[in-house]
């Protein structure tokens, strides 16, 4: 029968306390006894988060006493394979393996919100739309279109200063790209910018639909995946 050097009552206490102090709920987490993958001899402790791809795994050195710690996620990598270390460095470990959980737990996926905003605005540009200049005259009315949208959607947002001046830059950027790019590269500009101001303004669903209804409105003639509102 295989040795256990799974963790005391204590050590786990220990555990315990750290994670409430990284802002962790302890009942989000599980113990497990699994073999050791170090040496493939004695059961050890497992430590699972709810989500199982996150987890800290005490395992041991030859005869218990020192421990080889493997857990997930770490500070700047997926995993971390720590050199051997006695208790109180394990701790240090597992500090900083709860921070690490914590922060990743904590952050909003901006890929996923990208595509989220995407499938909102279903945006993707014509296949039969070419790279030809915008006339000056287009890209002088974009430019006096886009003032007009700026002050509506801090009418209709309520937006803070820094907000505002946020979606100002971005709107402006977008009609000074009007006048270098052509329309085609102007297309995908659009597009990233009006996803880039969602995100900024952490637009709740239908927020976004409004954002979009104003887009239409002012810009739908300019941009030909969508057209006027």
């Amino acid at each position: 029968m295989a040795e256990s050097y799974t963790l005391l009552k204590k050590q786990k206490n220990d555990v315990f306390k750290i994670l409430q102090q990284a802002g962790l709920e302890p009942a989000d987490f599980s113990w497990h006894s699994i073999r050791s993958e170090a040496t493939r001899e004695g059961i050890v402790s497992k430590l699972l988060y709810r989500d199982p791809q996150f987890f800290f795994q005490f395992d041991y050195y030859y005869g218990g006493s020192i421990f080889l710690p493997l857990f997930t996620p770490a500070s700047d990598k997926r995993i971390e394979r720590p050199v051997r270390a006695v208790w109180g460095r394990v701790l240090d470990y597992v500090k900083d393996w709860a921070g690490a959980l914590k922060l990743e737990i904590d952050l909003p996926d901006m890929w996923q919100e990208i595509d989220k905003y995407r499938a909102t605005f279903s945006l993707s540009p014509p296949v039969e739309l070419v790279n030809e200049p915008i006339p000056g005259y287009e890209a002088d009315e974009i430019a006096s279109k886009v003032q007009l949208l700026v002050d509506k959607i801090e009418e209709s947002f309520q937006l803070q200063d820094e907000q505002q001046q946020f979606v100002n830059s971005k709107l402006t950027y977008l009609a000074d790209a009007a006048k270098r790019q052509g329309r085609l590269d102007w297309v995908h500009t659009f597009i990233g910018v009006i996803v880039t101001i969602a995100m900024a303004l952490s637009l709740a669903p239908d927020e976004a639909n409004r954002l979009w209804a104003l887009v239409k409105e002012f810009l739908g003639q300019f941009v030909y995946l969508i057209g006027p509102g």
